[in-house]
């Protein structure tokens, strides 16, 4: 392979649209304002979320026993034809072992404490399909105590796991309620919320499906609060970014004009998502090879001006290290986006690999 006839201007043109490329797809700038996609519903209380929505509360002191309460959310899912998890809601006080969550993967809600979202740790959970519902509004109800944890489908039991107790989150007023997101703004659910509500105890069966015959007869939680719920949010506000707890405790919802990351990560590396999935696969592939003709034109460009071709190589892959670094970085600012290790690795990797090439094979002809 003869690389001395690529012309000087070709390789920088060449050079240029890699590194613009890279950083487009790396830094994704079309979302880069990250509106936040809540909207109030016009024909009844509840508020719509989209991709890239978030609402949530100051911080707080758990206002329930810790194993012992409940979980009421009224809503309608579009994210049935969505691929990947999206949170409905998160109790979250700086730890993610230890936040409480529902969540839906396809048509299956799961609630759970901590962050195996895959299930490739198999921590308990449970766990409740919605296909058999259709697309109609959804009432999900989940008690844990004593007696053990269940979930509720529009007043119905689906799922009794008496060995499984949930963990309400939380100590010295760091707890926080997420809607339609997590804290990093990039595990988001798309659908409508029509109410939500947690009460400081299990509720009966009987309760259940009371609350259930309740919400359907009044079109909204202005029960909630007379039934105990030390949390209750109606979404029956005509306008605005906040959302009114009707206990009249003041922990109302904010919705902030733009997606706004409660906690950032940085190069983080769990190793639970090391598997054999396809989407795994498919973001180490794509950040490996992305990165090879960055190495490859770097290393170009550095032996025309210099003629070292050791040199040429350690300084492209340094130059690759720091483009990468850079985009992780920006990453843990950007909802939706993120800051890997694993990213950083295999970029690097890739930038080694283009300068290798260009080393091995491309040096012989250019002395």
């Amino acid at each position: 392979m003869d690389c001395g006839r690529i012309p000087f201007k070709l390789l920088i043109g060449l050079g240029l649209a890699v590194f613009a490329g890279i950083i487009i797809l790396g830094l994704n700038p079309r979302h880069g304002l990250f509106t936040n996609k809540v909207a109030r519903l016009e024909d009844g209380p509840g508020i719509r979320f989209r991709k890239y929505g978030i609402a949530a509360t100051k911080s707080f002191d758990p206002p329930v026993m810790t194993e012992t309460f409940s979980v009421e959310i009224a809503f309608r899912s579009d994210h049935l034809r969505k691929n990947g998890f999206g949170i409905l809601f998160m109790l979250h006080d700086g730890e993610d072992a230890g936040q409480l969550l529902m969540g839906q993967w396809r048509s299956h809600v799961v609630v759970m404490n901590g962050d195996d979202y895959d299930y490739s740790r198999k921590n308990p959970r449970l766990s409740a399909d919605t296909a058999p519902l259709g697309g109609e509004p959804i009432l999900a109800t989940v008690t844990t105590g004593p007696a053990g944890a269940r979930i509720y489908l529009n007043g119905r039991l689906v799922l009794e796991k008496k060995h499984l107790t949930l963990r309400f989150p939380g100590g010295d007023g760091r707890v926080r309620l997420v809607l339609g997101n997590s804290v990093y703004g990039n595990t988001s659910w798309e659908g409508d919320l029509y109410g939500f509500a947690i009460y400081p105890f299990p509720l009966s069966p009987d309760g259940v499906a009371a609350h259930y015959n309740a919400w359907r007869s009044l079109g909204d939680f202005s029960f909630a609060a007379a039934e105990g719920a030390v949390l209750a949010y109606r979404f029956d506000e005509a306008a605005g970014g906040r959302v009114l707890d009707s206990t009249g405790r003041g922990l109302h919802l904010e919705i902030p004009p733009r997606v706004t990351l409660l906690k950032r990560q940085v190069l983080t590396f769990p190793a639970n998502e090391f598997s054999l999935r396809a989407d795994f696969l498919q973001d180490v592939v794509v950040n490996f090879t992305g990165f090879v003709p960055f190495g490859f034109l770097v290393a170009s460009l550095l032996f025309r001006l210099q003629g070292r071709r050791r040199r040429a190589v350690a300084v492209a892959v340094a130059a690759g290290v720091a483009v990468s670094l850079g985009i992780e970085i920006g990453q843990s600012w950007m909802p939706s986006r993120s800051s890997s290790l694993l990213d950083l690795a295999m970029n690097t990797a890739g930038t080694g690999a283009g300068a290798a090439v260009f080393g091995l094979v491309c040096c012989r002809n250019l002395r």
